[in-house]
């Protein structure tokens, strides 16, 4: 049949099994609540409010909600969605390429570097995505603005860390949190707790596990600051990532929690 075609193409794609059940089945059904799509994918009725929940914050479906009667659920275009998803791709194959490409560039050394440089967004979001990935007991980030987050899947990485039982404490500044993109983005990392740093600043500083640091600063090229051109350093030294922990975790006692309404 057509709809298990689209349902194993949707998982080769790295969709789950409940999630490509519940979008080839809305596609079909069209406009249809929870529990009718439950009846007609075979995704369990205490499952599929999650999945519907993830597509729709995912821009996969939009939900429909009305006073007095049950949300209703329908799929936005395939046309729509897999754009989305082919971007998505993209990104994750620039990423690789680069992060790739630093691995070939250590080979050139007999011993593998201390620390070294960061000269592009592009390598600064694939060096994050990296460390948050390998973390296994904690994540300590500190960024001047959540919209950072919102490259290379990183919210959703935060998020599968957190679950998996890392320890994870996000301080951002008053200016990362002010404005609706900001806030969206606030909300999309619940249910981490963010909070709010007195003062401004403007770097991105991530430790992990107290063994490898970031540190990472940029300067706007317009204007208007819509471009960035950002240099870091990636030191994987384990004095030095104490030192810069403690720093950050005394800035996270004293920051002020950001409530979600």
């Amino acid at each position: 049949m057509d709809i298990e075609k689209a349902v194993e193409t949707l998982m080769k794609l790295g969709w789950s099994e409940y999630e490509s059940k519940t979008y080839a089945a809305l596609v079909k059904e069209g406009l249809s609540t929870a529990s009718h799509i439950a009846k007609n994918s075979s995704v369990p009725s205490n499952k599929v409010y999650q999945i519907l929940d993830r597509l729709s914050s995912n821009g996969f479906v939009n939900k429909i909600q009305g006073k007095g009667s049950p949300t209703l659920y329908v799929a936005k275009p395939p046309e729509e969605v897999l754009s989305i998803v082919k971007k998505d791709f993209e990104s994750l194959v620039e990423e690789a390429q680069i992060a790739l490409g630093e691995i070939q560039e250590r080979q050139r050394w007999r011993e593998f570097p201390h620390a070294f440089t960061i000269t592009s967004r592009g390598e600064l979001t694939a060096q994050l995505k990296l460390l948050i990935d390998r973390a296994d007991e904690e994540i300590v980030l500190m960024l001047d603005t959540l919209s950072e987050l919102n490259n290379g899947r990183l919210i959703q990485l935060l998020i599968n860390k957190f679950q998996e039982g890392v320890k994870i404490l996000i301080i951002t500044a008053i200016q990362g949190i002010n404005d609706p993109y900001e806030i969206e983005v606030f909300h999309k990392l619940n249910p981490l707790e963010i909070r709010i740093a007195d003062g401004k600043f403007s770097h991105i500083t991530l430790v992990v596990d107290g063994t490898v640091s970031l540190l990472a600063t940029y300067a706007l090229n317009s204007p208007a600051g819509l471009e960035k051109s950002f240099v870091g350093l990636l030191v994987e030294d384990q004095t030095f990532a104490k030192l810069l922990r403690k720093t950050i975790v005394y800035e996270w006692k004293e920051a002020t929690p950001a409530l979600r309404n």
